[in-house]
């Protein structure tokens, strides 16, 4: 997959490249767009008001059916979707948005020879792709067909291209990622397309593990590598990290917290990376989450949320589009302005679509049904998966008939769930912020001391809320016992 340039991305759907050709003095906004398939349509989600969109409903082989396709790939200057279909006969497909005829521009030569990731270069010229059991990387010229190798053999005795997942391409570089499934070993391969004959260069091994690593996200800011990992029989989903040569990596920077439970039917698919905007995106295929998250300045992962659902194995794409904008003759204040206002106007839409979803809890309450942790995250009231969901469902339904109707209340017990499951595992958190969460009947003189006693107990001993309260309880019970003593002892001084 390509992270697709400023550059390239100037129109995608039909009813923008008429806006454009009718103003053709009109500078273009910006609307941020996350490309999938989830089984009904290749849609996209406007990551900054929620807003869904289909854009076709057909995987262009007879059938409405789209749950086979894994890759897509966007061509906006020209209006051109590009998807892979993992079912027989396995094709790349080029479908024309503007007119909606669909063109078969790559085909499978066995049934055994899958296709999963494939890659657009920055003028959208070239096609790069490879047939799973083949140990090559094609390079297909889309407007003249011809394809050549551009990639192949091996380097220390280890083919380089064989059971590729996914292809990303920065610029002059290319990327690979080689899983063969189960304890096979796991590469990261880089090389640079501007040397001829390009010469791979391994840039990370994973060997020993039962996992799968599949879509690749490349952090330009920082030269970082992100590589989602499923370890299949062991402990879930997790994004792991490197820099940009391999170096360093960091076995976990987020970790899907399913665990054993949810293994079966959750793990990583897509990953992609906004690098204009320095933000991660991924998906959870069994559970249904699209989740995005800030790459800091550091390279680490901060503010996880849910942005949407999907159901069905698939790849993400991240584009920005042209949407429409002022005059090209705007001077700079003007152009502030409207980008201000846009802004304004995108932040309005999507605390629409977040009050809908808080609506939406509130009528669940009402009719007592029990709340998810995805609605609770679509509705923005935790950053989190919520493991204690149970915990959450209960307290509601001891609230007060008013109370039910009050989201700040509502907001208070899941805040105090978040952030008591964030402090089991380890996350630093305050005296304050512990007393701030709901448990306003320890004595505060102690809330630093209570908080320091908890975190020397074992995670498995404050593994949950109720066992978390009873455990501050008593040892705020003692030390309050313990200055009264001290108090006494002191008058008797005196």
């Amino acid at each position: 997959m390509k992270l697709t340039s400023s550059k390239v991305i100037k129109v995608l759907l039909p009813a923008l490249i008429f806006s454009l050709v009718a103003v053709p003095s009109a500078e273009a906004a910006v609307s941020k767009r996350l490309y999938y398939s989830n089984g009904t349509g290749i849609k996209y989600v406007d990551v900054d008001t929620g807003i869904e969109t289909t854009v076709s409903s057909t995987n262009c082989s007879g059938s409405a059916a789209t749950t086979d396709i894994i890759e897509i790939e966007v061509d906006s200057s020209n209006g051109i979707i590009y998807f892979s279909r993992n079912s027989s006969p396995r094709t790349i497909v080029k479908l024309d948005t503007s007119t909606g005829s669909c063109t078969v521009i790559v085909t499978d030569t066995s049934p055994s020879q899958e296709l999963f990731g494939f890659a657009l270069d920055d003028s959208a010229t070239h096609l790069y792709y490879n047939h799973y059991s083949e140990n090559v990387i094609y390079k297909k010229n889309i407007s003249t067909g011809v394809v050549t190798t551009a990639i192949s053999g091996q380097v220390g005795g280890q083919d380089v291209v064989q059971s590729l997942k996914d292809i990303e391409i920065i610029g002059n570089n290319i990327y690979w990622t080689r899983d063969g499934g189960g304890s096979a070993t796991k590469i990261i391969w880089k090389a640079d397309l501007s040397v001829s004959p390009a010469v791979p260069v391994n840039l990370y091994s994973q060997t020993g593990a039962s996992s799968q690593m599949l879509q690749l996200g490349i952090d330009t800011r920082n030269s970082r590598l992100f590589f989602p990992q499923n370890f299949v029989g062991l402990s879930g989903a997790s994004v792991a990290r490197s820099n940009g040569n391999g170096a360093s990596p960091d076995s976990a920077i987020w970790t899907d917290d399913g665990g054993l439970i949810k293994l079966l039917s959750e793990y990583l698919t897509g990953f992609t990376i906004d690098n204009e905007n320095h933000v991660a995106y991924w998906n959870q295929f069994g559970d249904g989450k699209i989740q995005r998250a800030v790459v800091n300045a550091d390279g680490s992962l901060g503010g996880v949320s849910v942005i949407n659902v999907v159901s069905s194995y698939s790849y993400l794409t991240f584009v920005s589009v042209s949407s429409g904008g002022g005059s090209s003759a705007e001077s700079e204040a003007e152009r502030n302005s409207r980008l201000e206002s846009d802004r304004r106007e995108a932040e309005r839409k999507r605390a629409l679509v977040i009050q809908g979803k808080r609506d939406l809890i509130l009528e669940k309450i009402s009719k007592v049904g029990p709340l998810t942790s995805t609605e609770i995250q679509e509705a923005e009231l935790t950053s989190r998966n919520i493991s204690d969901i149970e915990y959450i469902n209960s307290s509601i339904a001891e609230l007060k008939s008013e109370e039910k109707r009050d989201l700040k209340e509502i907001s208070k017990i899941i805040r105090r769930v978040e952030l008591v499951e964030n402090f089991a595992e380890g996350q630093r958190i305050s005296g304050r912020e512990f007393v701030a969460a709901g448990y306003s009947e320890f004595d505060l003189r102690f809330k630093e001391h209570l908080v320091y006693q908890i975190r020397k107990r074992t995670a498995a001993a404050r593994d949950t809320v109720a066992e978390l309260r009873l455990m501050a309880k008593e040892l705020s019970e003692v030390a309050s016992q313990r200055f009264s003593r001290v108090q006494a002892l002191v008058s008797r001084g005196k």
